[in-house]
């Protein structure tokens, strides 16, 4: 529960919405998109350095959790997050997609 809890707290609510949102269109983009974006990878890296010491959060399969947050982390790793945003996708985000894929 406490991953998902701060997932949403913690990175969705302050770092997704502003960084890949306003490239699909559901949100405006920030003031200062640099910023936004590498907040958000920070928020990132500490959400994955507390809940993905293994493979997926709660070991190395699966779990609620993983599936809640599989979503988001893919489309943050989209090529024109990257082009539109400037964000810098921290690699234990990259890791985790591919594992989820080859799960």
């Amino acid at each position: 529960d406490f991953a998902l809890d701060s997932f949403v707290n913690e990175v969705y609510l302050k770092g997704h919405r502003s960084v890949v949102y306003p490239i699909l269109g559901f949100a405006a983009k920030p003031e200062d998109q640099d910023a936004a974006s590498i907040a958000y990878e920070q928020m990132l890296e500490a959400w994955c350095t507390k809940f993905l010491a293994s493979r997926f959060v709660a070991g190395n399969v699966p779990c609620i959790a993983d599936y809640k947050v599989f979503p988001f982390f893919l489309s943050c790793t989209h090529e024109a997050v990257a082009k539109l945003a400037g964000f810098k996708c921290p690699s234990r985000v990259r890791t985790f997609v591919d594992d989820f894929f080859t799960f």
